[in-house]
C-alpha cells in the first residue's frame, strides 16, 4: 500500500500499461475476430450504455484504457510531463485525486453532451484526466496570481511543461476521433480543484483521505471491470 500513496505516478502508469497488454491478450485470445468497438466496450469504455446499464465503474476505467500503441504513448508521455511538474511543486500524492476526479468528470461530461445530442458513443483514453492535470496547474496559477503569492515554479518552465504534452494530445487527434467533451470536463474539474487546492493543501488529513478515497475507488472500479470482462469472455 505504501507505493500507492508515495508513488501514484508509477501506479497510474502501470495500470494503463497493464490494461493495454490485457486488451492485446484478449485480441490474441479471440484470434483478432473481435472488432475494435467491441474491444473498447468490453474493456470499460464510457458510453451511452454506461448509466442505463449501471456500469458505473466505466466512469473511471475508461481513463485507463487505450486503443493502440500510439494512443497510449502520446497520453502517457503527456501524463509524465504534467505529473513531473506537479510533483516538483506539490509532491506526488495529489496526482491521485486529480487523475481520478478529472477522469470521472470527463466521463460525466461525455455522457451528458452525447445524450443531449442523442448520439451513440464509446470513449476511452487518459486524455480527460490529463487535461485535468493541466487544469489543476492553471487553477493553482490563477489562485497564486489573484492572491499575490509567488508561484513556486518559473513561468517559462511551467509553460513548456504544459504546451508540449497538450500539443501532443492534439496531434493525436489527427488520427483518433477526439472527444472534446471529455477534455472539457477534465479541464474544468481540474481547474476548480487546482484553484481551491492551496486553501486546503496544508490539511494533511484531508489530503490523505482524498488520496485514499481515489486509490480505493480506482482499484474497486478495476475489480468490477475485471469481473465484467471475465463474465463476457467465459
Amino acid at each position: 500500500m505504501k507505493i500507492i500513496y508515495n508513488n501514484p505516478f508509477l501506479v497510474i502508469l502501470s495500470i494503463n500499461i497493464v490494461l493495454y497488454v490485457f486488451a492485446s491478450l484478449i485480441l490474441i485470445l479471440f484470434g483478432f475476430d473481435i472488432d475494435r468497438l467491441q474491444l473498447v466496450n468490453l474493456m470499460g469504455a464510457v458510453s451511452d450504455k454506461t448509466v442505463p446499464d449501471l456500469r458505473l465503474w466505466e466512469l473511471l476505467t475508461a481513463n485507463f484504457v487505450h486503443v493502440d500503441l500510439l494512443h497510449i504513448f502520446l497520453n502517457m508521455f503527456a501524463f509524465y510531463q504534467l505529473a513531473k511538474t506537479i510533483n516538483t511543486i506539490f509532491g506526488q500524492r495529489v496526482i491521485w485525486p486529480i487523475y481520478v476526479i478529472s477522469g470521472i468528470f470527463s466521463s460525466i461530461f461525455s455522457i451528458v453532451f452525447f445524450l443531449i445530442s442523442r448520439t451513440q458513443f464509446a470513449s476511452i483514453g487518459a486524455s480527460g484526466s490529463i487535461f485535468g492535470l493541466f487544469g489543476f496547474l492553471f487553477g493553482c496559477t490563477i489562485f497564486y496570481k489573484l492572491n499575490s503569492v509567488p508561484f513556486p515554479l518559473n513561468i517559462n518552465d511551467l509553460l513548456l511543461s504544459i504546451l508540449l504534452p497538450i500539443s501532443l494530445l492534439f496531434f493525436g487527434s489527427t488520427y483518433i476521433n477526439i472527444n472534446h467533451f471529455a477534455h472539457l470536463g477534465g479541464l474544468l474539474s481540474g481547474f476548480l480543484f487546482g484553484y481551491f487546492y492551496p486553501n486546503f493543501s496544508m490539511d494533511s488529513y484531508l489530503l490523505n483521505r482524498l488520496v485514499q478515497a481515489s486509490s480505493v475507488l480506482t482499484f474497486a472500479s478495476l475489480l468490477f471491470l475485471l469481473g465484467a470482462v471475465l463474465i463476457a469472455i467465459l
